[in-house]
């Protein structure tokens, strides 16, 4: 995934989902794991889209002038 400035947060994120998804699970390790690895990969896929987007953007012709129009 491109840096969008979504790293810290997804980590975070990533922590309190995989540790309610042990709680849950009650020592099951691998179902626990397989049930925090769906939810996760939900909800990345989703923030890596856009940081590539927002890659893509930022690497194209007149990138300045396009962000520019998009803040305005």
């Amino acid at each position: 995934m491109p840096p969008a400035g979504d790293g810290v947060n997804l980590a975070m994120l990533d922590a309190m989902e995989l540790a309610l998804s042990i709680v849950r699970h009650e020592g099951e390790w691998d179902k626990a794991i397989e049930a925090y690895e769906q939810k996760m990969y939900a909800y990345s896929s989703e923030t890596a889209k856009m940081a590539y987007a927002q890659f893509k953007l930022m690497m194209s012709e007149n990138a300045v002038t396009k962000i520019k129009q998009l803040f305005e």
